[in-house]
């Protein structure tokens, strides 16, 4: 038990410290530009950490996945609306535009474009 809870805080504070030298490069740009894949936010947490989502009686709610392993929520707002409660971006790649909140994993959304041959359901 104890063995599990030492890997447990190893892999935290490893997450923790590589989240502290991300921070740093992307807080000092006012606007950046991501590339990811929109994504349930619920959906994808109950299959990769296997959280008590409950997406299918609540709704989706759409976030952007990264190929770094990095997962954002969009703020909530009239830009973001229907990147959130829609399935018009659902699975496709993508390239955001917008304000990073590195500490919260939060994206102040300005611009969404689609990258051509993205996928989709």
């Amino acid at each position: 038990m104890i063995g599990k809870l030492l890997i447990v805080f190893g892999l935290v504070l490893g997450l923790a410290l590589s989240a502290v030298s991300y921070n740093v490069s992307v807080a000092d740009e006012e606007t950046t530009t991501i590339r990811g894949t929109v994504v349930c936010l619920g959906c994808t947490l109950k299959k990769t950490e296997g959280a008590n989502a409950a997406c299918k009686i609540y709704g989706h709610k759409h976030g952007l996945a990264t190929d770094d392993g990095g997962l954002y929520s969009f703020l909530e707002n009239k830009n973001s609306e229907e990147v959130i409660t829609t399935d018009k971006y659902a699975m496709k790649e993508v390239e955001v535009t917008g304000k990073v909140f590195e500490n919260a994993h939060i994206i102040d959304l300005e611009d969404i474009s689609v990258v051509e041959g993205g996928g989709g359901y």
